[in-house]
């Protein structure tokens, strides 16, 4: 894929850089990943920025996320591993339904959603989880030790 500073100018409208996670605020699939058409394909956000900060990376890998946060696009939270490295990190974290957020991310979410600001639909779609989820985090009913 070819990187124009056009490209890389449109990319970066769309993120917001912050000390955790830089999170995509572009086009977001139904499962919460960030995507980006360029040249007529519709390309996830991850691989993209990866793409843009270590340059180009082989179709069969993934492009997996430490932090776990679908829509982040910060690059030193991003590896490359195949279909087997990305299913054994899902497993190693116990991923699979139950989302799991760290203390900044759980502080993060709760001071965004502070009255008055974001909806807990649009934490949803940020983070890549549900908006049951977000509901429970925000109510304190999960992460009730996170102040």
């Amino acid at each position: 894929m070819q990187v124009t500073d056009h490209v890389r100018t449109r990319f970066w409208q769309k993120v917001s850089v912050s000390g955790g996670c830089w999170l995509w605020h572009g086009s977001l699939s139904r499962k919460g990943y960030g995507a980006m058409t360029i040249q007529g394909k519709y390309i996830p956000a991850h691989r993209i920025a990866y793409l843009l900060h270590y340059g180009e990376l082989p179709s069969h890998l993934f492009v997996c996320h430490t932090c776990d946060v679908r829509n982040c696009v910060r690059p030193d939270h991003l590896f490359l591993g195949t279909a087997k490295d990305n299913a054994c990190d899902r497993a190693a974290k116990e991923r699979g339904g139950q989302a799991k957020f760290t203390t900044a991310q759980v502080q993060e979410i709760r001071a965004l959603h502070a009255p008055g600001t974001i909806g807990y639909k649009r934490l949803a779609r940020q983070y890549g989880v549900t908006v049951t989820v977000i509901a429970r985090l925000i109510t304190r009913r999960t992460y009730k030790e996170v102040s």
